[in-house]
């Protein structure tokens, strides 16, 4: 999951969420055998990895093991955030880099990719070309890059090198994410106002395309997450572009969330609505296709953001529910992500006024948090070890 460092509210609302079609990671039965020596040339791993949760902050990738609250370890960032995580089949890690913005801009023009095995807290590898803040990466034979700058760039996984460029379809670009089929979607802002405007767009793109095969207009409404589920369908969370007034409040005038599910392939077929909901942070879907939906609010609408305070939430619904079966009480999840036990973690905030930060681990359901993660920094991105 990534995230790029602003305000909670802003993040609430822009929030990039990647969450990849079959994200349930997590520990694995390892068969018990003697210790093999290390062949010349072998690398050591530094850290075990198995069932191990990632999370990408300023300056490092915390990691934590499956049990128990030590960070087993952190795996330097320099002064840059890693604000966009992502896997290979084999375990290599990728790491998206962004620099620190000014002004009013939240990342800076450059931003880099890195590439390390398994357990290793040194780059095999590190790329800037064709990298400009990253807000999401994924794995799908070559590696995808996802950049705030209205592009999405494409790399050899062996070599690094710049494959292909594609800027059709990408704008303002809050989430990726790959179906069972090759086919890419990404979500874009295509107008954000601080007054009523708001609108945007689900693109997606046919397996190596570079152009969108299709596109779906959200006329009045924010695309902050994205999902898709083992079927192929495609799951958009939403925040409504209705601004806080002085005269509104969190339950009267602010804006609301909804969850829309959409038939495979690009289809604009609507499946299921789910509305009513505070806006949508983050969409994480386990193998069963029950459907988890973090959202979250400010609460007191006319205060400076120094003196906000938030509310919000993790709902866990059915395949074809519009109610939640289960929900827990956070404060603002932003990010989540499953391990293959489909515990979920979620980055929230540690108290009401978001001035720390903490990541939660809850029990498969969502029915209980277990425990907590002690973070070092503000979260940026989240994953779990494959």
């Amino acid at each position: 999951m990534a995230r790029t460092l602003a305000s909670p509210t802003l993040l609430a609302l822009l929030a990039v969420t990647f969450v990849p079609a079959c994200s349930t990671r997590g520990a694995l039965p390892v068969l018990q055998t003697a210790p093999q020596p290390a062949m010349p040339g072998d690398r050591v791993p530094e850290f075990s990895t198995s069932g191990a949760v990632y999370v990408g902050t300023p300056g490092q990738v915390a990691v934590y093991a499956s049990a128990g609250k030590a960070r087993i370890a952190s795996i330097p960032q320099g002064n840059f955030t890693a604000a966009a995580l992502a896997f290979s089949p084999s375990g290599t890690l990728y790491v998206g880099d962004q620099t620190a913005g000014s002004g009013s801009a939240t990342c800076g023009p450059g931003g880099s990719l890195n590439f390390y095995k398994a357990g290793a807290k040194a780059a095999k590898r590190v790329i800037k070309n064709g990298i400009t803040c990253p807000v999401a990466v994924a794995f799908r034979g070559s590696i995808y890059v996802l950049n705030a700058s209205n592009k999405l760039t494409v790399y050899d996984p062996k070599t690094g090198k710049l494959l292909r460029t594609v800027t059709q379809g990408i704008q303002t670009p809050t989430a990726m994410v790959f179906d069972p089929f090759g086919n890419l979607y990404v979500t874009n802002v295509t107008a954000h106002g601080s007054s009523s405007s708001g609108s945007g767009t689900l693109t997606m793109f046919a397996p190596n395309a570079t152009a969108p095969t299709k596109t779906i207009a959200f006329s009045s409404s924010i695309p902050t997450a994205l999902a898709v589920d083992s079927s192929g369908d495609v799951y958009v969370g939403s925040v409504s572009n209705q601004p806080f007034t002085c005269a509104s409040s969190a339950s009267s005038g602010g804006p609301v969330g909804a969850v829309t599910e959409f038939a495979p392939k690009g289809s604009s077929s609507v499946l299921r609505t789910i509305s009513g909901l505070k806006p949508v942070t983050a969409l994480a879907i386990d193998p069963k296709n029950n459907l988890y939906v973090a959202a979250a609010i400010q609460t007191n609408a006319c205060v400076s953001s120094s003196s906000a305070t938030y509310s919000g939430g993790l709902g866990v619904f059915g395949p074809t529910a519009t109610k939640p079966s289960r929900s827990l009480t956070l404060i603002e999840p932003y990010l989540l992500a499953l391990d293959d036990a489909n515990n979920v973690y979620a980055a929230d905030c540690s108290n009401s006024d978001c001035t720390s930060f903490v990541v939660r681990e809850i029990a498969a359901g969502g029915v209980r948090i277990t425990r907590n993660l002690a973070v070092p920094g503000q979260p940026a991105a989240l994953a779990a070890q494959p």
